[in-house]
């Protein structure tokens, strides 16, 4: 199961998260575009609210807005 999470300042698209998987075991399990833009425990807070909340598709990481793509 794979997904991508867009990442946006003042609504402009600064880059994304390609998820392989929502559940986080190794930070092979996604990819960030451009590479460093969140870091490794940005990235989990992120799939912690995918896992626990499947009916949330946006929300706040850092000065970044995620949406789910």
């Amino acid at each position: 199961m794979g997904f991508t999470v867009g990442l946006f300042l003042n609504l402009i698209r600064q880059g994304g998260v390609a998820f392989r998987t929502v559940y986080l075991t190794h930070p092979t399990d996604y990819v960030c575009e451009p590479e460093g833009i969140l870091t490794h425990a940005e990235v989990e807070k992120v799939s912690l609210v995918l896992r626990r909340l499947p009916s949330v598709h946006e929300g706040m990481i850092g000065k970044y807005a995620w949406q789910e793509e």
